[in-house]
């Protein structure tokens, strides 16, 4: 059973990017190793045979630029502050302020809305959200208010009798 080493991936990567090193040619003799190129790492600039091989007399790393963060030029479009106060208004008025702030929703959403159109910043998802939002709530009330009465009305048309009414 004979083992002959074949190199993997990774090796033949590195031997073939080895191989193709930007810069001068390599001589066909290369020095003898300079101080500080035994090391072993991919920052060399040429290998052979897994020995290292020195650069040209001269020649030097070309440097490369350290990348710049830098803030967009242009963020992009806002978002409309009445969109997001209906919104807001929308929520309170279905949790807190039960009508009220739906009411606000509703018609700070419609205001949001012409103003999205003409200015074209962001928004137009939330106003239209804190509309159904509030349209919602709105029906909500007045349906629960519709049945409540009508289930008072009834309880007191069958306990009329009984207590003289």
């Amino acid at each position: 059973m004979s083992a002959s080493w074949q190199p993997g991936p990774q090796e033949a990567g590195q031997q073939a990017a080895a191989q193709h090193v930007p810069g001068p040619p390599m001589p066909a003799q290369a020095p003898p190793p300079q101080q500080g190129w035994g090391q072993v790492g991919p920052t060399h600039v040429g290998w052979q045979h897994g020995a290292p091989v020195a650069p040209p007399q001269g020649w030097q790393r070309p440097q490369q630029a350290a990348p710049r963060w830098s803030s967009p030029t242009h963020p992009g479009p806002r978002t409309d502050l009445l969109a997001v106060l209906a919104i807001i208004a929308s929520a309170t008025g279905t949790t807190v302020l039960l009508g009220l702030g739906s009411i606000a929703g509703i018609v700070l959403g419609a205001i949001a809305l012409g103003r999205i159109r003409r200015s074209g910043e962001d928004g137009r998802l939330l106003a239209i959200w804190a509309i159904a939002l509030g349209g919602a709530t709105i029906v909500g009330i007045v349906s629960m208010a519709v049945t409540g009465v009508s289930l008072f009305t009834r309880l007191i048309e069958q306990l009329g009798p009984t207590l003289g009414v």
